[in-house]
């Protein structure tokens, strides 16, 4: 609140809740995930998304699910060559122009745990 100030935080409240991801019974939810820029390209991220799709696994769950932006092409071929399908597209333009966003959707995508 103090960033934004009190009518500038309520609608960044609300935009957020409604992009909020409801975690499912079996599913393993990646909140995010970040691998510094300097490190990038060395293969963290694959071995960071494998040692979770694992430990989803040993927990008997039963899907593993995550959402990536539409201006992070990177994170989204690491997704997709991990087996990552995208299950849902939320386009949030306008509303992405009036906060300052950069990005205009959010992709939901999930795998499978085998």
């Amino acid at each position: 609140r103090s960033l934004y100030g009190f009518f500038g935080a309520i609608p960044r409240t609300v935009m957020l809740k409604i992009m909020d991801h409801s975690v499912q019974p079996n599913e393993l939810y990646i909140e995010a995930i970040v691998v510094d820029e300097k490190a990038r390209g060395e293969g963290i991220g694959t071995k960071l998304i494998e040692e979770v799709v694992r430990l989803a696994g040993d927990r008997a769950m039963e899907r593993v699910t995550l959402e990536v932006i539409n201006t992070n092409p990177r994170a989204l071929q690491l997704y997709q060559r991990l087996g990552f399908s995208i299950s849902k597209r939320m386009r949030i333009w306008p509303v992405n122009r009036i906060f300052g966003w950069k990005f205009s959707e959010v992709l939901s995508m999930y795998r499978g745990v085998v």
